[in-house]
Order: C-alpha cells, then structure tokens, then sequence
C-alpha cells in the first residue's frame, strides 16, 4: 500500500490509518513531543509527484489530535532513491541532504521525526542530527513501516 501511495498516487491507504494510531496512541503518550515533524520530499520530487507521502500519513492524525506538525526541515538536494543502495550508499547519498528550515526555531523542543519507511535508519539518523544540532532536547523517530533486513 505504501508503494502504491508513494509511486502511483494510490491513496486508498488513508483509510486504514485511524486503527494504527489509535492502536499507537494506547503506548505513546503524544502530548510528549511539542512538534511532529516529517521527512522532507527534495523540492523536485515534490513538484513531480504533488503531494509527500508523509504529510498524508501523518498530517491528518496530528491535526485531528491538535498536535503541532510543523514543517522544520527541507532537502537541500537531490539524492538517489534509498531502496536501490546499500547500507554504505544510503548513509553517503544523504550527506548534507537535510537542513533546518531558516527561521524555525526548535530550541529546547522535544520532537518526534515521522517518515514512512524504516531500512536502514540513516534518512532518520541524518534528520535527526539536523535537528539536534539546531537546539531540539530529544528526538524520537515514528515510521509507518520497516523493511530493515535485521
């Protein structure tokens, strides 16, 4: 399903999203976290496709719920679909990918870094060194799926 959203506009998938996060939200304490922020689509890609695969899965929820989604971080440039690299690849493909939004100001915040799939990790590590380096206290990540080989 989440193929089909992210490559063919499919968006069936909204509709089994309310029983996983009512089944996420018995564990989690969201009120936690003072932003939810995605994973940024390069502004190409975005452009291309219309819409972040993200901002659908996870938009909605935060706002039904009133908790702050808030845009932080942007791709500063294009980079290779993750899924065709290897671990090494990945890391290397989103070297200096990411940064903060000028003007965002997360000092001092509790986040929580939401993006779709989970592999490797790295999309999220880079993210979240990205926002911990512009003040955030924590950051925890929250994804739709894995396809982690381990």
């Amino acid at each position: 399903m989440l193929h089909e959203l992210k490559y063919q506009g499919d968006k069936s998938l909204e509709k089994y999203l309310p029983p996983l996060f009512a089944a996420l939200e018995e564990e989690w304490d969201f009120q936690q976290f003072d932003y939810i922020i995605p994973v940024p689509l390069h502004k190409d890609k975005l452009k291309t496709r219309g819409y972040n695969q993200v901002d659908i899965i996870f938009a909605p929820w935060a706002q039904q719920h009133n908790y702050h989604y808030l845009q932080a971080l942007q791709r500063t440039r294009f980079t290779e679909k993750q899924f065709l690299l290897n671990h090494q690849e990945r890391y290397a493909n989103l070297q200096d990918a990411f940064s903060i939004i000028p003007g965002t100001c997360i000092t001092g915040a509790n986040c929580l870094l939401v993006d779709d799939i989970f592999t490797t990790g790295s999309t999220l590590g880079h993210c979240a060194n990205i926002l911990l380096a512009n003040g955030a206290r924590r950051v925890s990540g929250l994804v739709l799926a894995s396809n982690a080989d381990d």
